[in-house]
């Protein structure tokens, strides 16, 4: 296949995903909202940290607020700065790849990014995809990764310090959107820079620079936030936000959650730990007799064009009839949902082998540089699966954490193997071809799945640029009530102030009403991190004049739902159900089982 027809290929996936699942990426109510009203509050002047309390690094917030800035405050704009955003990532991965196994595989990997995380939704909550992500920092932090390794790469190959501080610069802007990603990027980097010092046949001369330029070029997007924030608020407050994703991690609390240990799988480690080795097993199997089949082929089965046409048409019809009835075992025999389990022992693998091939290239300079983007690729992967090690998934947060470890399977399939089979016994054809009609089956059921939601989505929910379609009334009481709610909200006066809690932060966007506290969203996470005294005193200071309470089941997080435990939220509640009164309840009544609905509460003061 040409560049040219490579191009094109990508063009047109990219292309008709977008058509597919246009407008349908966003959730009505959870997590998104927040990427369109904080960067709006900073558009308007408003200071992060200061005026409005978040979780993560500063960078994507900014970022966002500088495309409201320049393109217009809309959804419109973050879906084509994002589409931009993933294309550039996407022509990234397939640099990457390319230089290490050459384009096939590197088409392969750039495809999977399009067709299974870019654009698709695999549960009822969306916002777990690269177009509406249900936080920017994991989207940047990914393609900001991917320019580090291309420069690292670079940097390298061609013996130039340059290289390594522009790495560096880039991986300081990493550092400034999420925790784990920065741990993975750093721990990549450090395997990149081990790489150039292994390489450099000049003392370490440059290898020496080029880790200083690093290092040092890395520090600039901090130092460089810290300046602009320390002049708007204490020094300490900026510095506190801006490291406020690892104090959130490394305090514990928020990390110990039923959620988040379910999410890693620690809910059931033994169990868990044994179902990612199964599927490990399992995969290993299939490749054991995939290749088995490749290399015991018999040799009169072959297709060469020396042949009849008649005997090649025959053994054609045979490898054809083989590798159907090997996808039609395999749909019935492979659990797809669960294979992403066994990606961490894969990447591990992937880490140890790639280790020892550029250890053993070592003398042969070009062909070890050829594999540095595999060795920072695999690192990063096994690296960034941490935050699911035992529970591996490529749906919820593994559209970002278990992609680079899904390349790597991917990879391995289509390139190493083949490759392996193709210098020993094997042809390699055989595996390769049957490993994509393998992966190209996978890809389908996960398509299945996100064509069953987005099918569903055929509810308006906002107006003109900031339109998005939410599951229907028959699929999610959702949509249909923040639809209501907004209607509410916007017969209120246009200068009235609104609160939405524990979430529902969206409606604030979509209705231009801002809330007068610097907490948007009231979750447990939130409440853990910030502390609910705070951000009570908070309400008190400067209460809205409405307040949306809106129904969320939080038995995910181990606690009864928010503001009838003191746990979680009753103090706020108290204090609500003191100053305000309920004026419309849109469908039940919400924070009760079976209580799908919004209550409108104005505060006893307004008129």
């Amino acid at each position: 296949m040409t560049r040219l027809n490579r191009l094109i290929l990508h063009a047109v996936t990219f292309g008709a995903l977008t058509v597919w699942s246009w407008r349908k990426w966003a959730d009505p109510l959870v997590d998104f909202g927040r990427e369109l009203y904080i960067p709006w509050q900073l558009a308007n002047g408003k200071v992060l940290y200061r005026d409005i309390a978040h979780l993560f690094g500063p960078l994507s917030q900014y970022v966002n607020a500088l495309w409201f800035r320049l393109f217009g405050v809309s959804v419109t704009t973050l879906i084509f700065s994002n589409l931009a955003i993933l294309a550039a990532t996407v022509a990234g991965i397939h640099y990457l790849f390319a230089v290490s196994c050459g384009p096939w595989p590197a088409t392969a990997a750039s495809m999977l990014v399009l067709v299974l995380f870019g654009f698709s939704q695999y549960a009822d909550v969306g916002n777990y995809n690269f177009v509406c992500p249900y936080s920017h920092e994991a989207t940047h932090s990914i393609a900001l990764a991917v320019g580090v390794m291309i420069c690292l790469y670079r940097g390298v190959r061609d013996r130039r310090v340059s290289w390594f501080a522009v790495a560096g610069v880039l991986f300081g802007f990493v550092l400034l959107t999420k925790a784990e990603t920065s741990l993975a990027m750093a721990v990549a980097a450090i395997a990149g820079l081990g790489c150039a010092h292994a390489l450099d046949r000049q003392g370490g001369r440059i290898a020496r620079a080029g880790t200083a330029a690093f290092a040092g070029c890395a520090l600039a997007p901090a130092l460089g936030f810290v300046i602009y924030l320390s002049r708007q608020m204490p020094v300490s407050q900026a510095m506190r936000g801006l490291a406020g994703a690892w104090t959130t991690i490394l305090g514990g609390a928020v990390a110990r959650n039923a959620f988040y240990l379910q999410g890693l799988g620690l809910d059931d480690p033994i169990g868990n730990g044994m179902r990612m080795l199964r599927m490990f097993v399992g995969l290993a199997l299939v490749v054991v007799a995939l290749a088995a089949a490749d290399a015991g082929w018999p040799q009169r089965l072959r297709i060469s064009k020396s042949m009849s046409p008649a005997r090649r048409t025959v053994n054609l019809a045979i490898l054809i009839s083989g590798l159907a009835a090997l996808v039609m075992v395999s749909v019935v025999a492979i659990p797809w949902t669960q294979v992403p389990r066994a990606l961490p022992l894969i990447s591990l693998a992937a880490v140890v082998l790639c280790a020892a091939g550029f250890s053993a290239r070592r003398r042969d300079r070009a062909a070890a540089v050829a594999l540095v983007p595999l060795v920072m690729w695999s690192t990063f992967s096994f690296v960034l699966l941490g935050k699911m090690v035992l529970n591996a998934r490529i749906a919820h947060y593994g559209f970002y954490l278990a992609m680079p470890a899904t390349l790597v399977l991917a990879v391995a399939l289509v390139w190493v193997v083949p490759r392996w089979l193709r210098n020993g016994a094997g042809r390699g054809a055989i595996f390769r071809t049957a490993a994509t009609l393998l992966l190209v089956e996978g890809v389908a059921v996960y398509f299945g799945m996100s064509q069953g939601i987005y099918r569903r989505k055929t509810l308006r929910v906002g107006s003109g640029a900031d339109a998005i379609f939410a599951l229907d009334a028959a699929a999610d009481w959702r949509g249909p009530a923040v639809v209501d709610a907004l209607r509410a909200v916007e017969a209120t006066p246009r200068n009235a102030t609104v609160a939405a809690f524990p979430e529902g932060v969206m409606i604030n966007y979509l209705s231009r009403r801002e809330n007068p506290t610097p907490y948007i969203g009231l979750t447990l996470p939130e409440m853990i991190a910030m502390g609910e005294g705070v951000m009570l005193r908070a309400f008190e200071t400067a209460a809205p004049d409405y307040i949306l309470v809106v129904h969320k089941d939080t038995a995910e997080y181990g606690v009864p739902f928010f503001g009838t435990d003191p746990r979680y939220g009753q103090a706020i509640m108290d204090w609500v159900a003191r100053r305000y009164t309920t004026i419309e309840v849109i469908g039940r009544e919400p924070l009760r089982e079976g209580g799908y609905g919004i209550a409108v509460l104005k505060a006893s003061s307004t008129r």
